[in-house]
């Protein structure tokens, strides 16, 4: 069929055409890589979920503030009102400045113990 209507790319396009192939070899390169970090983010939002939902099961009002396995840092917070917010930020204020002590287990097992009887309020 040589009705002279051949494609012929030039120079040009035939440097544009390498540039879209190249980027697509190192795009599928990176795809596992990709793949793998974007499932170990749905992996710790779905851990962090679980922990928040078991948190609310037991607590009001909560602050947890720690690491996971990688080394992340990970805080949460639940203070469904003004009033738990201000006594989650008492008592975190309380517990940095030192002044918190912890309750042993016996403590709790003794019925005259009162853990607030050294509070100011």
């Amino acid at each position: 069929m040589g009705d002279g209507c051949e494609f012929s790319p030039s120079e040009d396009e035939l440097k544009e055409i390498k540039k879209i192939e190249q980027t697509i070899n190192r795009s599928r390169k990176l795809s596992p890589k990709v793949k793998k970090h974007i499932s170990n983010v749905k992996d710790k939002k779905r851990n962090y979920a679980a922990i928040t939902a078991r948190l609310e099961e037991i607590l009001d009002s909560y602050i947890v503030i720690g690491f996971d396995n990688a080394g992340n840092d990970y805080v949460a917070i639940k203070a469904p009102t003004t009033i738990d917010n201000l006594g989650l930020d008492a008592l975190l204020n309380k517990f940095l400045n030192g002044n918190f002590s912890a309750i042993t287990p016996k403590q709790l097992d003794d019925d005259d113990f009162d853990p607030y009887a050294d509070d100011d309020d």
